[in-house]
């Protein structure tokens, strides 16, 4: 069975932690087994072949982007992204609905459950990436909702915070700089004084 946690990455790319995440719902293993196998190079991928399954990896996991079949045993793709919309856990995961009904009542029927698009089999591959690429604009709207910031703001104010902590257990500033994914120490000094309104030397002094 596919029904299994898959983590993968491209050679040479950034850490796999760093990779979004994508959860594929499909009961029919070989589609699923391709999915796999041509987004696996560039996104860590849950794999369900069900949506109780889905269900269960998506509240423990929380992936960024859920691409799901409609019709499947034990629950519907159209359940499936109703629960995960109307959870304050889920919501802001962005959904891709996949189905072999190209009607527009049924592509009613998944936006009308919060999908957030609808693609229609057999489909190009090319044409699902791009969706997936247009998908994450979804996860960068709920953070700026959230935290009132863009999501590159709420990156670079944690990587501050943990700067900030290792600062004040008498690191030395270019170590932290570095340690803390800045590509250099006067970057992490200028970064720093914008938001806590003192230099990193400044800051370690007082501990």
């Amino acid at each position: 069975m596919l029904d299994q946690l898959r983590i993968s990455a491209s050679p040479g790319a950034i850490e796999q932690d760093a990779l979004p995440q994508i959860l594929v719902v499909e009961d029919n293993e070989t589609l699923l087994a391709f999915l796999a196998n041509r987004l696996g190079t560039h996104y860590r991928l849950l794999l369900a072949s069900n949506g109780a399954r889905a269900w269960e990896l998506a509240q423990q996991h929380l992936p960024d982007l859920v691409i799901s079949d409609v019709m499947m045993p034990l629950m519907d793709g159209f359940e499936l992204t109703q629960r995960l919309k109307t959870s304050s856990v889920t919501d802001h995961i962005a959904v891709i609905l996949l189905t072999d009904k190209a009607a527009p009542k049924s592509r009613l029927d998944g936006l009308g459950h919060g999908a957030d698009d609808y693609i229609a089999k057999p489909f190009q591959l090319d044409e699902l990436t791009l969706r997936v690429s247009m998908s994450r604009k979804t996860l960068d709207r709920k953070v700026q909702s959230l935290t009132q910031l863009a999501p590159n703001e709420l990156i670079r104010n944690y990587q501050l915070l943990r700067g900030a902590e290792l600062l004040g257990s008498g690191q030395p500033i270019s170590q932290v700089a570095y340690q803390v994914g800045f590509e250099s120490p006067s970057h992490f000094s200028y970064a720093f004084r914008e938001l806590y309104a003192l230099t990193p030397s400044e800051f370690a002094r007082r501990y």
